[in-house]
Parts: structure tokens; C-alpha cells; sequence
């Protein structure tokens, strides 16, 4: 339950990211030559795909919150 609970945290750290960004576009959407910022998220094969690549040794049965922002465009 608790694995669960740690999900929904980074779920919502991740929206909490997002939600930001849109608040910073509104705050400025009237500055001159301003562009706006957008948010992108890693897909969970892209975060699979990037921990084979550099992964240690870990125990069987552990995973990550699954809840990554990739960049802030």
C-alpha cells in the first residue's frame, strides 16, 4: 500500500509541474515576445529503456514511482 501511496505522490509532484508551467504561461501571456512553456513526459518504455542502459545491480521486484518529467520546453 504504501509502494502505492509513493505512485500517487510522484503522480501528483509531476502534474504539480505541469500546472506551474501553465501558470507562468498566463502569468506572462501578455509580455512581449514572450513563448510559452510546455511540459513533456517520459512514457513508462522510455524510462524502462533509459534504466537498462545505466542501471545497477538492484533486488528483484524493485521499480521506480513510474512518474518522471523529461523537460520543460
Amino acid at each position: 500500500m504504501v509502494r502505492g501511496l509513493y505512485s500517487a505522490a510522484a503522480g501528483m509532484m509531476a502534474q504539480q509541474v505541469r500546472v506551474d508551467v501553465i501558470a507562468n504561461n498566463l502569468a506572462n501571456v501578455d509580455t512581449p515576445g514572450y513563448k510559452r512553456d510546455m511540459v513533456s513526459f517520459r512514457t513508462f518504455p522510455e524510462m524502462l529503456i533509459s534504466r537498462l542502459g545505466r542501471a545497477p545491480k538492484r533486488n528483484i521486484g524493485s521499480l521506480t514511482t513510474g512518474s518522471i518529467v523529461d523537460e520543460i520546453t
